[in-house]
């Protein structure tokens, strides 16, 4: 007999172990008396099932976010050799470990050039998405003197760039792809963008005040309307958030 390990693995056992035993008791001693429902006895150890169930689904929205997950695509994973001042970085498409200089070009492993993003920056921090032959590209990008995002979508087997966009300045959060739209941040700034076209849906900018809204976390999807900006005071500690409205690009609540 399979044992459940849910929140309500508890209950649940009870339930699997004590109903056959409390069905024998019933035999045993009602087998002269007038017959009496099971029901008597599995009430009770429903009712506790039952409310465990509730208390699980209270705690799960106890918090004002609760996890609504739309059809989200994280990046592919990047290696770096020095994530504070990245010369060669590697990332695995098409099943092979391929190389990523600073200045945007990928290198298969057996040296031949794999495309070349053209970014016109040095790479500081770098996200891939593949959909077929087709690469979505986010990176933060630095001169010497300024820093800068720039997204692009390159097609790697006409090596071709399709289209490219620049948004917001340094201290890139970590984006996510959700139902098409590319979600990201940068010091300040936050914005949606839809992957296929290279346009913006939305650009909320100039948040920066000199002490919060310094960078952002990876976007949460509170439920089909609305998304939440995280950002984590480096200095003093704590958090502040932003709701944005997701379809109009409007804040909703700015703490």
């Amino acid at each position: 007999m399979k044992i459940l390990t849910s929140d309500r693995g508890f209950f649940v056992f009870v339930l699997q172990m004590g109903c056959p035993f409390l069905l024998y008791l019933e035999g045993y001693y009602l087998k002269d008396k007038p017959m009496k429902s099971s029901l008597f006895f599995l009430l009770p150890l429903a009712f506790l099932a039952s409310c465990s169930g509730a208390k699980d689904q209270k705690s799960s929205t106890s918090n004002n976010v609760v996890a609504f997950t739309p059809n989200v695509q994280h990046s592919i994973y990047v290696e770096y050799d020095n994530i504070n001042d990245p010369q060669k970085m590697h990332v695995i498409l098409d099943r092979e470990r391929l190389l990523v200089d600073k200045d945007g070009k990928i290198f298969s492993s057996d040296g031949h050039l794999y495309a070349d993003l053209g970014l016109g920056g040095a790479i500081q921090v770098i996200y891939f998405w593949k959909d077929g032959p087709e690469l979505t590209i986010l990176a933060e990008l630095s001169d010497g003197d300024k820093g800068w995002t720039e997204i692009e979508k390159f097609n790697v087997m006409q090596k071709k760039k399709l289209w490219s966009t620049r948004f917001g300045k340094f201290n890139a959060g970590v984006p996510v792809i959700a139902n098409g739209k590319l979600y990201m941040s940068t010091i300040g700034a936050l914005a949606k963008l839809d992957v296929s076209t290279g346009q913006f849906c939305w650009k909320i900018e100039n948040l920066y005040d000199g002490s919060k809204y310094n960078g952002f976390e990876e976007p949460v999807f509170v439920n089909a309307q609305q998304v939440l900006f995280r950002s984590e005071r480096p200095f003093v500690g704590g958090k502040d958030e932003i709701l944005v409205d997701d379809a109009k690009g409007t804040i909703l609540r700015k703490d």
